[in-house]
């Protein structure tokens, strides 16, 4: 599969850089949507490749009283939000996941 076989990645035709680009952790609707829009803007103007990229959980903190999110459901709701409000792709990257990767490749 190539990044031009998916339709919410534009400008991969521009022979530009890929961003992947967003908030540490989802906090809200109107900061997302913010961001989102921000971003979406630049890249367009420069015909760079995108992909939001948002944690519903930050499951990596140093203390366990850090702050880890809005709540599942609800920053789950937020990224779909923008997904539809910008027509671009979404990452949501599990820490479990990249941490498997990491164990595979040593």
């Amino acid at each position: 599969m190539q990044l031009s076989d998916i339709p919410q990645i534009k400008h991969v035709d521009a022979d530009n850089f890929f961003l992947l680009a967003g908030p540490c952790a989802i906090e809200g609707e109107d900061m997302a949507l913010r961001i989102a829009e921000k971003v979406v803007k630049i890249t367009d103007k420069l015909n760079i490749p995108y992909v939001f990229k948002g944690s519903f959980k930050k499951a990596n903190r140093s203390r366990i009283d850090s702050f880890t999110g809005i709540g599942d459901e609800k920053a789950l709701k937020i990224l779909r939000k923008v997904s539809e409000t910008f027509k671009y792709l979404l990452l949501q990257i599990s820490m479990r996941f990249l941490m498997l990767l990491w164990l595979q490749n040593m």
